[in-house]
């Protein structure tokens, strides 16, 4: 991490582009390195939003995923917003790409965020993409149970077949 500006990559021979060096000299990135949060869900949220500024949504929302973990199972009062954050980090991505993978994920999250109707919508929408008897048919039938009953809490992926 550079001390001056706090750029921060694993591509040290790669030069960032204007949109990254915007978002690094941006408030939300220069407050994140003040944070007193977490340190691995801090990195994680600076990595998504150099992420986000380079186009690459995957990585954002494998960071951004991350930072909600750490947060949420820290108790943390942000872990709400990074919730927010990694869902419109899913929608990019999902504007772009076919992943039923991502979409699951992302139904859960929407789930989680009490966005009961849109989580619906999207598993309806995924129905015709997924295999009948396999693993993500499951999860799909337990997310329409929770949805039913409104359950916004986060699950393991253990209760699935329980």
């Amino acid at each position: 991490m550079c001390p001056e500006c706090g750029y921060a990559t694993s591509g040290v021979f790669k030069e960032p582009d204007e949109k990254v060096r915007a978002a690094v000299a941006g408030k939300e990135y220069q407050e994140l390195r003040k944070s007193s949060e977490d340190s691995r869900a801090v990195k994680s949220v600076m990595a998504a939003v150099l992420a986000e500024a380079a186009g690459e949504y995957r990585e954002a929302t494998y960071d951004y995923l991350m930072a909600y973990w750490v947060l949420r199972n820290a108790g943390s009062s942000l872990a709400d917003g990074i919730l927010l954050k990694t869902i419109e980090a899913y929608e990019l991505y999902l504007g772009e790409n076919q992943d039923i993978d991502s979409a699951m994920t992302y139904t859960d999250l929407l789930r989680q965020a009490g966005r009961l109707e849109e989580a619906q919508d999207t598993l309806e929408w995924l129905a015709d993409f997924i295999e009948e008897d396999s693993f993500t048919a499951d999860i799909a039938a337990y997310e329409k149970k929770l949805i039913r009953t409104g359950d916004t809490a986060p699950h393991l992926m253990s209760e699935v077949r329980a």
